[in-house]
């Protein structure tokens, strides 16, 4: 295995961690007060508002009551923003008398990290843990405490693991720092609640406080995830010193080990099943046990290990990066990443829930099974027809399979987890025609996925027969090359996606409606779907003449033509008064709307009832 980066230097880490979040606590602290105090100000200016409309009517009418109507209802809306309810957290719930062993832990852990206590334990069907503070009178205070424990967790990893993770979330509490996060919480809520009610009910005041939130939310995020990263650093230490620092160390890689094995594999074998099983399986989670306790030991997991080290830290991200959170406890990531390369004999599971660990799984496999069935029966259809296609295409001729057909037959397997018999689908692909983009895709990105480079040459290869491959060629190269800790060697392929987006975002400005100047031109569309467009319009007896239009862009207008649906009402100055309506959906939206229901890629636009352009676009 190849080495791990090297250990964070004296000002990387958790010491420049702790430099940030020190000085970004008095910020948060600050913008906090000012989120608050804005909403506050605002509530006292729609009361001032308000008694000045009740003296207008006093010195004049009594007509002018009616403006206390608007003002009422976005006073609502502010207290309601303000008065943000924390959900407490769901689960199934778990009493001392089920699982005495795991309770038994609870308390000494709690003794030993000097925390407070639990008030409720539920079990759910995550890979993770945590513990939920929840405000009992809601901003005015008072909290109950919610341990939330993901079976699969348990199920992942060794009792001194678990137990390591579990004096973490303690870790949090006796920082109190469960109680920071919802004041955190509570301060983006009331904004994005407020945000969304003024922009649902189109109330005046909407684009003022989209401009405020707009450079507030920026600085205040940025604040805050400092002080959670230093948060984590210290939860990592209470979890050292009540068990041990190796302990708290196996448990980070291995719950990144368990969950490479989810995503990569368990999830997607259970959804292979479906071509053979008419019905969802009953025991996903119950067969989950074995898949995560091998997850050290499979022969990806030194690869996997070695990229989740290789992350760098993500600003937007509350945990620092896993290589510096192993070297804050003093650890070296190698010889961690080696204690885990093992199976686990014996799990949380079976130790801390006893008896209840049998109905607890039977619980979580029949909800799964329930809520998936329809999806299942979607997916057992596609698969099956997959299979049919592929018979189909492997019955005929040699002469007669070009490389769409090796594609497309290539995707197909793909589905169905064959992807060996993928990739030959691929280089046949290639090799009867060198210059498709799908094909050296497809290629790439599964030898990539099996740690071959010359994957990049073959995205390399699509990005120059295909523009549209640039943007999904150069995620994949980036993230390979990143994930193997070369990043430095993802320079190219991130300069070309940067070049790529630019043109994208021009692209997409030139597209945003119709303007004074524009140079529009009958339509090539083929007649189905002209048709279709038709069938749509049908719905909308208040449309009484429409135009398909092309409107000629600067930016990719080969690859990307432009197509306008201009709508004009029957009688289009009583719909433009009703447009005009904050209650109302203009009729250009509605139509819109139906149309992003079917694949027609088509923009929908409305003239004025006079003026240059609509002359145009008549004649």
């Amino acid at each position: 295995m190849d080495s791990p980066p090297p250990a964070a230097g004296p000002r990387h880490g958790r010491e420049s961690a702790r430099a940030e979040a020190h000085a970004s606590r008095l910020r948060v602290t600050l913008l906090a007060a000012l989120g608050h105090g804005v909403l506050g100000a605002a509530a006292a200016m729609v009361v001032l508002l308000g008694a000045g409309v009740v003296y207008l009517a006093f010195l004049t009418t009594a007509f002018a009551l009616k403006l206390l109507i608007p003002l009422g209802a976005l006073l609502v809306v502010l207290a309601r923003a303000a008065w943000v309810r924390i959900e407490p957290p769901a689960g199934i719930p778990v009493e001392p008398a089920d699982a005495p062993a795991l309770f038994d832990l609870v308390a000494s852990t709690r003794k030993l990290t000097g925390g407070p206590p639990v008030n409720r334990v539920v079990i759910t069907d995550e890979l993770n843990a945590s513990i939920v503070q929840v405000p009992r009178f809601g901003p005015l205070g008072g909290q109950r405490n919610h341990l939330v424990l993901g079976l699969p967790l348990l199920e992942a990893l060794p009792p001194d693991e678990f137990r390591a993770v579990l004096a973490h979330e303690y870790g949090h509490l006796t920082g109190r720092h469960g109680r920071w996060a919802a004041r955190i919480y509570r301060v983006r809520a009331s904004w994005l609640r407020l945000l969304q009610s003024l922009e649902e009910r189109r109330r005046l005041g909407t684009a003022l406080f989209r401009w405020f939130f707009a450079w507030y939310a920026p600085l205040f995020a940025r604040a805050s995830m400092a002080v959670a990263r230093e948060h984590e650093y210290g939860a990592d230490a209470v979890a050292a010193d009540a068990t041990s620092a190796a302990a708290a160390g196996r448990a980070l890689v291995r719950v990144h080990l368990a969950s490479e094995v989810l995503e990569r594999r368990y999830w997607a074998a259970v959804a292979r099943r479906a071509a053979d099983e008419p019905a969802p399986p009953g025991d996903v989670y119950s067969a989950m046990a074995p898949a995560l306790a091998a997850a050290g030991s499979l022969p990806e997991s030194p690869e996997w290990a070695r990229a989740c080290l290789a992350v760098p830290g993500d600003e937007d991200d509350t945990h620092p990066p896993l290589a510096e959170r192993l070297t804050a406890l003093s650890l070296d990531p190698t010889e961690v990443v080696a204690a885990v390369a093992q199976p686990v004999t014996e799990t949380a599971g079976p130790a801390f829930l006893g008896a209840a660990r049998t109905r607890l799984l039977g619980r979580l496999d029949a909800e799964w099974a329930a809520g998936a069935e329809t999806g299942w029966r979607q997916h057992r259809e596609e698969l099956i027809a997959a299979r049919a296609r592929i018979a189909e295409i492997d019955g005929l001729p040699p002469s007669q399979v070009d490389a769409d057909l090796d594609v497309e037959c290539g995707s197909l397997l793909e589905a169905l987890g064959r992807d060996d018999e993928a990739a030959d689908r691929y280089r046949s692909a290639v090799a009867k025609d060198a210059g498709h983009a799908a094909a050296r895709f497809r290629l790439g990105a599964h030898l990539l996925s099996t740690g071959d480079d010359t994957g990049l040459d073959h995205l390399s290869a699509a990005m120059k027969c295909d523009p549209e491959a640039i943007v999904p060629a150069c995620h994949e190269a980036i993230a390979y090359l990143e994930e193997s800790g070369r990043g430095d060697e993802a320079d190219p392929f991130r300069d070309a996606l940067a070049e790529r987006l630019v043109v994208l975002a021009q692209a997409w400005d030139e597209r945003d409606g119709l303007r004074a100047g524009d140079r529009l031109e009958p339509h090539d569309l083929p007649e189905s779907v002209v048709t279709a467009v038709a069938d749509e319009l049908a719905a909308f007896p208040e449309v009484g003449r429409a135009f398909l239009v092309r409107k000629r862009v600067t930016h990719l207008d080969d690859e990307r033509p432009a197509y306008v649906l201009v709508v004009m009402a029957a009688r289009e100055w009583r719909q433009a008064w009703r447009d005009l309506d904050d209650d109302a959906t203009p009729l250009h939206e509605r139509v819109a709307a139906a149309l992003a229901e079917t694949p027609l890629d088509i923009a929908v636009a409305t003239v004025p009832p006079r003026g240059a352009l609509r002359d145009t676009i008549a004649a």
